[in-house]
């Protein structure tokens, strides 16, 4: 029996890796993210709690995401995300921390999280989720999650 290389198995074993990470194009039709077909609680695995709101203000966008609908507790703070192409890149785990756009702010604010985002243009417009950990009051946890259409 003739014995692998060392070499060509960590090759193999690296395309399979690379394999795994496409989508299928009916998650990616043209290369763009899209919910017309698919309902939020499709897209993600965890708990979809419905739509966000998004309202275009003069110089301003304004999205918005309700978790507090969730009938146990929010235990993380609130990840915002925008669909790109076939990956999801977060915008940063902290906004005053490492702020990759100076004209994006995230906030807390009467129980919602907001995102605020100043002279929103063209490139701003998309899909946007905003997801946390939550606890059931059973002590199981969820992601629970919310989608947001800018456009």
């Amino acid at each position: 029996m003739p014995r692998l290389q060392p070499l060509s198995l960590v090759l193999s074993l690296i395309v399979v890796t690379a394999r795994a990470t496409y989508y299928q194009p009916s998650y990616w039709p043209g290369g763009r993210w899209s919910t017309s077909q698919r309902s939020g609680e499709e897209i993600y695995p965890g708990t979809y709690l419905g739509e966000g709101t998004a309202m275009l203000m003069r110089g301003y966008a304004e999205l918005s995401c309700s978790l507090n609908q969730f009938e146990g507790y929010i235990v993380s703070n609130v990840v915002w995300s925008k669909m790109r192409g076939n990956f999801e890149e977060p915008f940063y785990p902290c906004p005053q921390c490492y702020p990759q756009d100076p004209r994006i702010r995230a906030y807390d604010h009467m129980g919602k999280s907001i995102l605020m985002m100043r002279d929103p243009g063209h490139q701003d417009r998309g899909v946007y989720r905003c997801t946390a950990t939550a606890q059931y009051t059973d002590g199981r946890l969820t992601t629970v999650y919310q989608i947001i259409n800018l456009m």
